[in-house]
């Protein structure tokens, strides 16, 4: 039984992923680029963290500092909700919750779901088909933004309901 070199192990690996890459995409575009070469450079290197590095330069990787995430950020409530208002891309970014208050609200007719008047203008509606009821429309709130959009809380009660902001 032969033992297979490290090397040459290493060596077919790197082949192999030049192999998919360049089945994927037209040779032309390799041979005007020079990628072609660039990644027979790379294959030739022994050193797998060597060899990685000139993959990972070559692809344009760069290496970023880890994220980190904060539970709620106190800003003001008319910035909460404002990409559904055909915000700019290059503008601040979206706080992840809060604090406002509710000044008035309407029920609708037909679909029973209320559309909420917040102090400093904004609008809000339920989305959400849960049941809601008031005694009356003057109250505190925190909205939250999760991975499906808004939710609206009133203080001092457990049930939250999504919303979107209309103005």
């Amino acid at each position: 039984m032969k033992l297979i070199k490290t090397k040459s192990v290493a060596n077919l690996t790197s082949a192999m992923i030049i192999a998919t890459l360049v089945a994927g995409i037209p040779l032309l575009s390799f041979a005007a680029d020079g990628v072609l070469d660039e990644l027979r450079r790379c294959t030739a290197i022994d050193d797998a963290t060597l060899r990685l590095a000139c993959y990972d330069r070559l692809g344009g990787y760069q290496k970023t500092a880890p994220m980190t995430v904060s539970e709620e950020v106190a800003v003001p409530p008319e910035e909460l909700g404002a990409e559904s208002l055909s915000r700019k891309d290059d503008e601040k970014e979206e706080p992840t919750a809060v604090a406002a208050r509710v000044t008035r609200c309407t029920k609708g007719a037909s679909n029973k779901k209320y559309v909420f008047y917040l102090e400093g203008g904004q609008v809000w509606k339920q989305i959400s088909d849960k049941r809601l009821h008031f005694k009356d429309c003057d109250f505190n709130v925190t909205i939250s933004k999760d991975f499906f959009g808004y939710k609206m809380q009133q203080e001092g009660e457990k049930v939250r309901f999504r919303v979107s902001r209309v103005r």
